[in-house]
């Protein structure tokens, strides 16, 4: 993940920006799972997004032979944050090329999305239809942790609101700040940048 030098103004919207998402329903139908395709998240992001000055957008690089979609959340601050996503595809049967990588874009915009701005879904089933609902995050998947420069930012933070490190580790049910997920990051920035202002 990169972003901008500074953040706390795109950290602070989006952090509000979050606590009005809804939950999203999962409409669409593939093989034996329910899922909500792109369309459907877009819908559901929209107000929310122009409301908190955030925008969303997608950027196919090539990089050491790979496509690779660059998917970044912008504020009107000109601070943004972004995640990248390798595009894997093959054409099979009757789907050409472009088909199959037009599909994988889609699928790469929708699940790029959901991992920055958190979102999540009515029904606790992952892709493959197994039940997630009985299974704990870490069962599920190993979420990556925060990288090394989001560490650095949320110490100093807790130099400044050392009494918030006992609730923030237990929160997330973590021994340490650097086993925090990295979907957590923005939300952690928001809190400290709530109790900045007061």
């Amino acid at each position: 993940m990169n972003q901008s030098e500074n953040i706390n103004e795109l950290a602070t919207a989006l952090s509000l920006a979050q606590g009005e998402l809804p939950v999203l329903e999962k409409k669409s139908k593939a093989y034996n799972y329910n899922y909500a395709d792109l369309a459907e998240t877009l819908q559901a992001i929209q107000e929310p997004l122009k409301k908190n000055s955030l925008s969303i957008t997608h950027q196919m690089v090539a990089r050491e032979g790979t496509d690779v979609l660059v998917t970044k959340i912008i504020h009107s601050s000109g601070q943004w944050m972004s995640t990248q996503m390798p595009l894997i595809y093959r054409s099979e049967g009757k789907t050409n090329v472009m088909q199959a990588l037009g599909s994988a874009i889609t699928y790469a915009k929708r699940y790029s999305i959901g991992c920055l701005l958190n979102l999540a879904a009515d029904k606790e089933i992952d892709d493959d239809g197994a039940k997630a609902g009985s299974l704990s995050v870490s069962e599920r998947v190993k979420l990556p942790s925060l990288l090394p420069e989001q560490v650095e930012i949320i110490e100093e933070y807790l130099g400044e609101f050392p009494e918030s490190k006992k609730d923030l580790l237990s929160r997330f049910g973590v021994k340490e700040v650097t086993e925090i997920p990295y979907d957590k990051y923005n939300y952690v920035v928001g809190v400290f940048e709530k109790k900045r202002k007061g």
